[in-house]
Parts: structure tokens; sequence; C-alpha cells
């Protein structure tokens, strides 16, 4: 060996497709990428303070420490690559004794295949379950800050495939089946299916057309089964190497299943929608991109506040980088349902913004601060469309700072500050957290 270059609810049937799918994917990982493999160990251990642990009400504070071992596997080059990573927390409070156990365990397959450089096959599988929910989502969305005394598992496996008839013109699609499940009293067991379909064609160098369908499938222990079919067309306009113009549109519509006529008919919705957008790599050090649009929602009135009216819809997003920091912000106005796994929402104008601005203050020094705001406003009554949220406006704040010291190659140490805020109409619904956390992440990785 020597050292690698830096570089319960019902939970049986969906752990058991998860181990098969692990099975599967350590078969293709060791039997596919040829060269080293790399195995990485790694522990972080910390100790930090919560003023509300588990976001409760009344809040409750106690100091708490935290050591989390983890594993990484990685084999293949760029082209043809596996890698596999897991790992638990074991979290120890010093007053909230309850709350002294295994935390959180996480494991993550992925493998990836290109096939001639032109075709490209994605298989994944991520598994968490856990006590303390992060409040971001796995594509970095804010998510709703929300009160937690249960175990929450979820596992989402994909398959993901891609052909490129030219370096711009491709098609192909991903296909995600979910699996969310809570020990709480009212946590429910669901099953989700997501399905994507896209062909990008560029018929001259300037203009591009692309086409999206999409699906979804949501089965609940309790609540009605969703089910929502969509589709898009975007046509792109080049006008040279620096902006882009886009128009779109689009529609979805949303349908309940189940036997009962009065509720399908309360969470039943169609949407339409269109956007024009403009995106500028202004120079190299700064880009930014806005879009503009409209939705109009039809449905029952009586029980989704939304229907038989038109909403304006915006993005706006902007990156400034220069050699030691860099900026980031963005702003958004959205009308849909949340697409993070476990929710049943249903359909929510959002309004959010954010920034994110990053600093190297001195060599193997770094700082990140961070905020974020977020306005739902959930449109479905949930007496009526059997939705998970009360109908109003509930408005979260999210702010921190991350500061990083890398000590040695192999060790790093972080100083994590974060405050959340959530402020609803209902005020039993109100939350507040300041947490922070001192730890240490060492990483040993060895070529086989």
């Amino acid at each position: 060996m020597s050292r690698a270059p830096v570089s319960p609810k019902r939970i049986g049937r969906p752990l058991g497709a998860a181990a098969a799918l692990f099975g599967l994917l350590l078969a293709l990982g060791w039997a596919g990428p040829a060269g080293a493999l790399i195995v990485t160990p790694g522990i972080s251990a910390g100790v930090g303070y919560d003023d509300n642990v588990r976001l409760q009400r009344p809040a409750r504070a106690d100091f708490f420490g935290m050591v989390s071992p983890s594993l990484r596997l990685e084999a293949g080059d760029p082209a043809h690559r596996f890698t596999a990573e897991g790992g638990v927390d074991y979290a120890y409070y010093h007053r909230l004794s309850q709350y002294t156990k295994l935390d959180t365990a996480r494991a993550s397959v992925r493998y990836h295949k290109e096939f001639s450089g032109a075709t490209k096959l994605d298989i994944y599988n991520n598994y968490v379950s856990t006590y303390d929910p992060a409040e971001v989502s796995e594509t970095g969305q804010l998510v709703r800050v929300q009160p937690t005394e249960s175990l929450r598992t979820t596992n989402t496996t994909g398959v993901g495939f891609w052909h490129y008839t030219d370096p711009i013109s491709h098609f192909g699609g991903d296909y995600q089946f979910a699996y969310a499940s809570g020990t709480g009293e009212g946590d429910e067991e669901a099953k989700m299916q997501r399905a994507m379909l896209r062909w990008l064609q560029a018929w001259t160098p300037e203009h591009h057309l692309q086409l999206d369908a999409t699906g979804r499938y949501d089965i609940w222990e309790t609540s009605p089964d969703i089910q929502e079919a969509g589709g898009s067309a975007t046509w792109y306009w080049l006008w040279d190497q620096r902006r882009t113009f886009s128009l779109a549109a689009g529609g979805s519509m949303v349908r309940a299943k189940g036997d009962d006529q009065q509720l399908q008919q309360a969470r039943d919705y169609d949407v339409y929608w269109t956007t024009a957008g403009f995106s500028h790599r202004y120079s190299p050090a700064f880009q930014w991109s806005a879009s503009l649009g409209w939705s109009y929602v039809s449905g029952d009135g009586a029980s989704n506040a939304a229907a038989g009216s038109g909403y304006p819809t915006a993005q706006l997003a902007a990156t400034y980088r220069q050699e030691r920091w860099s900026l980031e912000a963005y702003g958004k106005a959205t009308l849909d349902e949340y697409d993070a796994v476990g929710e049943n929402s249903g359909l929510t104008k959002t309004q959010a913004v954010g920034a994110r601005w990053l600093r190297d203050l001195a060599r193997h020094w770094r700082l990140t601060l961070y905020a974020d705001y977020i306005r739902d406003d959930y449109q479905q009554d949930p007496a009526q469309a059997a939705t998970s949220i009360s109908r109003g406006v509930v408005d979260t704040t999210r702010l921190g700072a991350l500061l990083s010291w890398e000590v040695m190659r192999d060790l790093t140490m972080y100083l994590d500050y974060r405050h959340l805020d959530r402020n609803a109409e209902n005020d039993e619904d109100d939350r507040r957290q300041n947490r922070v956390f001192l730890h240490m992440d060492y990483r040993y990785p060895v070529l086989w």
C-alpha cells in the first residue's frame, strides 16, 4: 500500500432494494473500472452548543459532542468511475441525555460510464437515516425548517442516460425512485418516482431547441397518491459567445388518486407558464442571468387560493470572482410544489433571496458567509386537499459563517455557526435556533 496523491416503520423492502442495488453497483465497480483503488478512511470530531436542540417549542439548549467515522472508495478514471462512501454520526448531549445516541447513518454509491465519449450512463443510490435533517436539500435548495423528534429515513435510487450527437445536441433522461419514512406519530411512509426526458437540438450554431417531459407518482401511506405530468419547450438564441436569450413555455397537471371525489377536486390543479430569459458572461470575473415569466393556475378556488389567477415569476443570479474572494447572489419568485423527499405541501408560491461570500483570508485559512431568506405561501387547504402544511405564509431566514483552517494536508479545523428562524402565521409553528460547532476533519487516502 502507498499513500494516494492529493487530488421503525415498514422499511424492509426499501432497504432490501437498496442493498440489492448496492451489491450491483459494487459488482460493476469492481468488475468495471481498471486502475488503482483509493481507500480513504476518515474521522470528524467536535464540540458545540445548540440553543434549540431539534427545533422544539419551548426551546431546549445544551452542549453537545459529535464523532463521525467515514470511509470512501474510488476506482477508475473520469470516463469509467466507481465511488462509494458511508459514515455515521454519534452525538453526545451533556444535559439532554435522551438525545445521546447514533444520530445519523448515511451511505452512497455511484457508477459512471462513458461509451466512446458520446454516451453517458450514471447509476446511483443515496441513503440517509437521521434525527436531525439538514435544512438544505441535496440540490442545494433551502427547504422547510421543521421540528423533529423522530428518526427520518430516505433512500433515493436513480439512473441517468445521455447520448450526444454533437458537442451540443443530445437526448436522454433520468429516473429516480425514493423512499421516505419516519418513526414519529404523524410521519407518513412515502414512495416517490420521478422521471425526466430531454431532447436538445442545435439547429444552427446560434439557435437551439430543447424539449422536456416530466412525470412523478407519489404513493403516500394515508394521504391520497399524487400523479403529475408536465412538458415544456425552450428556444435558445446564442447572440454571441457571451450572451444568450431564451423563450420557454410549458404546463403541468397534478391529480390525486383515490375514492374521495371531493378530496380529488380540492387537490387537483393545472399550471400553465411562460418565461423569457437572458444570460450574460460580462467578463471572466462577472456573469449574470435573469428571467421573467407568468404562471396561471386552474383548479378549485375554494381549496386552492391560487386557482383562477395568474402570478409573475422571476429568477435572478449573479457571480463575481476575484483571485482571493467570490460573491454569489440569487433571487427567485416561483409557483410550484416542493420537490423534496417526503414533502406533501401542495402548490406553493415561493419568494427567496440569498447570497454567499467566500474569502481566502491567508494561506490555509478560508471564511464563508451566507444568508438566505425564503417566503413560502402555501395555497392549498390541508383540511380539504390533505396536504401537510396549513395554508398561509411562512418566512424562513438562514444565516451562517464557516471558518476553516487547513492544519496539514489531511487535517482541517472548522468553526461553524448557523442561525435559523421560522416565522409562521400560527405562532405555535415558530422556531428559532442558534448553533455553533467546532470540529476537526481528518482524511487519509491510501492507494491500493
